[in-house]
């Protein structure tokens, strides 16, 4: 099996909407906070069925920063 670390990241942006990211690269931007994150986790749950273990979705706000795949 293919270990692959790749992190899908949701981050505030401006106006109260948000950014999502794959490994630092913006691939969708100007969200709404359930979408962004919905499609994180579907993303994410693709890359793990297709045997890339190890997927992580992360929600960062203020600062902070939340694992989403446990």
């Amino acid at each position: 099996m293919n270990i692959n670390t790749a992190v899908y990241s949701v981050t505030e942006g401006p106006h109260g909407r948000w950014i999502l990211y794959r490994e630092g690269i913006a691939i969708g931007r100007d969200l709404q906070l359930g979408f962004a994150i919905q499609q994180a986790l579907l993303l994410a749950h693709r890359e793990n069925l297709e045997g890339h273990a190890g997927t992580r979705v992360r929600l960062v706000s203020n600062g902070s920063s939340y694992d989403l795949t446990h």
